[in-house]
């Protein structure tokens, strides 16, 4: 913007970004009346977010996933008289904290109590010091924390002192969300402390009283957020979040039909150098730390369920106007901010994307959530949260500095258990270093796979600040450790591992080395991950098709590229493939058909009319990829199982009808292994397959180099090495003896 851009010129979006930077600095718009007072302790509507959460908890009223807590350590002399007298007056000045919330002719009310003073029952935790005993405080902490509120009692905050020595104690103050959120906490400390000294030395308040009270916030929301503006703007989320596909996350468990909200956490600290990397990385492409840490977690999701239409929950402070700053109340907001991954576009273009949406939503941040589910009316479902099940957390609520005099004191972090989304990651940044948790379901994930999860976060945005203009789905997730893993699973070592399945096997080769050659067929390249996307892809058909485990999908087609995704597809779907020859007689293609009881024939247009009649449904790959390429491929939840099949090879026939041999996924893994084990990744660099796939001796072809991180070279036949030279040059010939002694006649041999 230059110096003589007009006002009116800029976008919605950029004129909100310029009143928050004006805000920020103390300004108000011109024209913005203050927000009025109503008559002091009067009763009035809840706003909208404290109707949201009192359904919840009319739902479950023992949940304690919308109650949060601050225990703190004192170690000193503690005078326990003036910290019960600051909680109370601290009570006394937010009526937050001592409202009662009751449902009068469909309207839900909330009504200030009179103030009384706060109780705070002292116990003391007979153990030894030790483990034993921090162990039984973390225990004590959480019973107190889950301990459940009645929000028609106008008891909003609970403190309760645990001694565990005359001068080490734990003081626990809980609070409902209804009452109070992240930032609240912060004033809480601020003005508990400030009170507690002044008290200790016999001192009045030294805090001035407040402009306001969250009550005369929520009249003023109501008032505000009505009629045309509010359809203004629930229009605009409705057009934005209109149609969005729920996340399918790839879990441990089957998602339940009631999210209980139990959750647990896992945390990661983040290198300086790391940290100061996405800070220059941000700076560069002119975007906020947030916008950086969502666009990493919004990568991270897509890689992990396939899709590219991601929706990402993010809350924001709403206090955008000085006089809230210092009350206690629940005034975030939620945003849902939706990204398109599609195309995978670089991390630096995904920046650009991510900023614009960003700040799109914060300048619609004033529309309640709530108001927004109402307008969507997405499909009910208790088993997951509405619109988004994922939220990214950045700490930029004010920090309160923990001073009291004569007393030492120290946060506790407590694991609540509680999870109001499939994942939360948390960020906060201290002292140079980023400190992330991720908040995960018990219902759905093990700690084991939150921790990768995490870890390949960290090690995405690793990459992304190394490599800023690569492709999102090239950038690596997998940390040294698992590189050394897997590489030993593709043969580095003699160890075999025949729990795993022909596919899972490719899949872990392209996370490791998407950018490599996979597939050389004449003039066509794939590399591994677009082998692997397109396999993916027509899986998703496939599996539409009817394709699972145990299922027969007949393969009818040409020589080519296709037909190695086919097959890859194939056993993504859980089916197992039974390759048909056109060049064989049509006699023998519907024997092959029937005896396989196969339901499904995969076939090309060309072909069509050499395929005979059979009982199966034939469906035209052309057809099938073209509905493919509109859609979104999918990771799948789970591999085939080892003793599913894999494939079914028939015999010739010679001295009867011909015989099909079922392998299972743990039999051709076990072949793989001896071929791993035989030949060094260098051989596998470039592996000619020009066995016909109605042979098992293909197996060994296209799945041992692609299992290895090499290259299958597809051709006709053995004979093509004695032709023009071969792109790549072949490593690796396997290949029969007569079609070997050709080859050594006219030196074609690699």
């Amino acid at each position: 913007m230059t110096p003589k851009t007009p006002l009116a010129s800029l976008s919605r979006d950029r004129r909100a970004e310029l009143e928050r930077l004006l805000q920020s600095k103390g300004l108000r718009s011109a024209g913005e009346a203050s927000i009025p007072r109503r008559p002091q302790g009067q009763p009035c509507r809840a706003s909208f977010g404290q109707e949201r959460l009192w359904f919840l908890q009319q739902l479950d009223p023992t949940s304690a996933a919308y109650h949060i807590a601050c225990p703190i350590r004192l170690e000193g002399k503690l005078d326990r008289a003036a910290l019960q007298a600051a909680f109370t007056e601290m009570v006394r000045r937010h009526e937050a904290l001592r409202t009662r919330f009751s449902l009068v002719d469909g309207a839900l009310l909330q009504e200030p109590c009179p103030p009384a003073v706060v109780a705070m029952p002292v116990e003391r935790l007979r153990c030894e010091p030790g483990e034993e005993r921090e162990a039984a405080l973390r225990r004590r902490i959480l019973d107190e924390i889950r301990a459940p509120f009645d929000l028609a009692s106008g008891v909003l905050l609970r403190v309760r002192l645990i001694e565990l020595e005359e001068e080490d104690q734990v003081a626990v103050a809980t609070m409902h969300h209804v009452a109070a959120d992240g930032w609240s906490m912060a004033v809480m400390v601020r003005e508990v402390a400030r009170l507690y000294e002044a008290f200790q030395q016999g001192q009045a308040s030294p805090l001035p009283d407040l402009p306001l009270q969250y009550g005369d916030f929520a009249e003023w929301q109501r008032e505000t957020l009505s009629g045309e503006t509010l359809e203004r703007e629930l229009s605009h989320w409705t057009q934005r979040l209109g149609g969005a596909a729920e996340l399918e996350l790839p879990s441990d468990r089957p998602r339940p039909a009631v999210q209980r909200n139990i959750g647990a956490r896992c945390t990661l600290d983040l290198a300086p150098e790391l940290a100061a990397g996405l800070r220059r990385l941000g700076a560069e492409r002119g975007v906020t730390p947030f916008m950086t840490f969502l666009a990493g977690f919004a990568v991270l999701l897509s890689r992990y369920c396939g899709q590219s239409d991601i929706v990402i929950g993010a809350p924001v402070a709403n206090r955008n106007r000085s006089e809230l700053e210092d009350l206690i109340g629940f005034f975030v907001n939620t945003l849902a901010i939706r990204l398109d991954l599609s195309g995978d576009p670089s991390f630096s273009d995904l920046l650009a994307h991510v900023k614009e949406r960003a700040l799109e939503a914060l300048g619609r941040q004033d529309a309640p959530f709530e108001r927004i589910v109402e307008a969507i009316q997405p499909q009910r479902d208790r088993g997951r949260h509405p619109i988004f099940q994922t939220m990214l957390l950045v700490q930029n609520a004010p920090r309160a500095v923990l001073e009291l005099p004569g007393l030492r004191l120290t946060p506790l972090e407590i694991d609540d258990g509680a999870a109001k989304f499939d994942l939360t990651l948390s960020l906060v940044e201290s002292d140079g270093r980023l400190r992330c948790g991720l908040t995960y379901d018990v219902d759905l994930f093990d700690h084991a796979t939150a921790e990768r999860m995490l870890g390949h976060w960290a090690t995405l945005m690793e990459s992304a600040v190394r490599e800023p203009e690569r492709p999102i789905g090239l950038l690596p997730l997998l940390s040294d450790a698992e590189r050394r893993a897997i590489s030993s699973w593709s043969g580095e070592t003699r160890e075999r591992d025949e729990s795993l399945s022909l596919t899972s096997r490719f899949a872990r080769q392209a996370e490791l080395r998407p950018g490599a050659l996979a597939l050389a067929c004449g003039d066509e390249r794939l590399s591994y991950g677009e082998l692997r996307e397109a396999s993916l892809r027509l899986a998703r058909r496939l599996r539409a098709e009817g394709v699972g485990p145990e299922s027969t999908v007949g393969l009818f087609l040409p020589r080519d590229a296709a037909a190695v995704v086919a097959m890859l597809a194939t056993l993504e779907a859980g089916g197992a493939y039974v390759p048909l020859d056109p060049a064989h007689p049509a006699e023998r293609i519907g024997f092959l058909v029937s005896d396989a009881r196969t339901a499904l024939v995969l076939t090309t247009r060309p072909l069509l009319d050499k395929l005979p009649e059979t009982a199966a449904r034939v469906v035209l790959l052309e057809e099938v990829e073209a509905q493919a390429l509109g859609e979104q491929f999918e990771q799948p939840r789970v591999g085939p199982d080892p003793d599913n099949l894999a494939y079914m090879i028939y015999t010739s026939g010679s001295t009867g009808a011909p015989k099909g041999v079922a392998i299972s996924h743990r039999s051709a893994c076990a072949m793989i292994d001896w071929a791993l084990e035989t030949f060094s990744r260098e051989d596998f660099a470039a592996t000619l397959a020009a066995t016909s796939f109605t042979f098992d001796l293909s197996i060994f072809e296209i799945f041992a180099p692609l299992s290895m991180g090499g290259a299958v070279v597809l051709a006709e036949n053995a004979l093509a090495l004695a032709g023009p030279p071969l792109d790549p040059p072949v490593t690796l010939v396997n290949t029969v003896p007569s079609a070997l002694a050709h080859l050594l006649r006219t030196t074609a041999l690699p």
